[in-house]
């Protein structure tokens, strides 16, 4: 299967979303930390080598580079080898948000523009953009909107922010923190799950940024 090009998203939604001049209908939503248990998995799968690092759930993650829990590059850097060679292995990673927001959000995709962004590194098998389609799927979300950024930072996180020039987001619901930061810099409304390392950034941003629970968070969708 082959990548679909941000500019086919672009115009699968032109008519209705698409306004260089003012905010669009369109909304962000992060994958990693937000719906799927990115944490779990990757930890488990380091675990494997180095079994003196403890698993780490999202909701336990109080950095967002691990430091605090005994990670250091040379760990990353293995379990991203690992991950490279794995076959689809984002379709193993479990879901992190709970049955009722993938249902919530299954009916608001009939009728809001969501556009699922996620940056994630490149794996075995096929591209990262058609095993997070089939995740969602699985989820029960039908023909997802995915854009894919390749990871290139240690912890496997790339900037999005830029998309924001091009689909001009409504809300963006996302749990990285630079990556927060960026788009409330450029007036986007945030809003952020209240995991241990999203600490403090309403309070940054107390404009546009808003901390809460991911099926709360929907009720802003629609």
């Amino acid at each position: 299967m082959t990548r679909i090009p941000a500019e086919q998203l672009i115009g699968l939604h032109r008519r209705r979303v698409y306004n260089r001049n003012a905010p669009s209908d369109v909304v962000f939503c992060d994958v990693d930390g937000v719906l799927a248990d990115f944490s779990s998995a990757f930890s488990e799968l380091v675990a494997s080598k180095f079994p003196e690092l403890s698993l780490t759930h999202t909701s336990e993650v109080r950095d967002w580079y691990w430091k605090e829990h005994g990670w250091t590059a040379q760990h990353f850097a293995w379990g991203w080898r690992q991950v490279g060679k794995a076959e689809n292995w984002w379709e193993q990673v479990k879901p992190l948000a709970p049955p009722e927001v993938f249902a919530r959000i299954a009916a608001l995709h009939t009728t809001v523009p969501i556009i699922f962004a996620t940056a994630r590194t490149i794996s075995g098998g096929d591209s990262t953009q058609m095993q997070t389609i089939r995740w969602l799927e699985a989820q029960g979300i039908e023909r997802p909107l995915v854009i894919t950024r390749t990871s290139r930072a240690a912890n496997g996180h790339s900037d999005k922010s830029d998309l924001a020039e091009i689909f001009q987001p409504r809300l963006v619901i996302d749990d990285a923190p630079d990556t927060v930061r960026k788009f409330a810099r450029k007036g986007v409304t945030v809003l952020v799950p209240p995991w241990p390392y999203t600490e403090g950034l309403d309070k940054e941003f107390p404009n546009n940024v808003y901390r809460m629970p991911v099926l709360d968070a929907l009720r802003f969708v629609g």
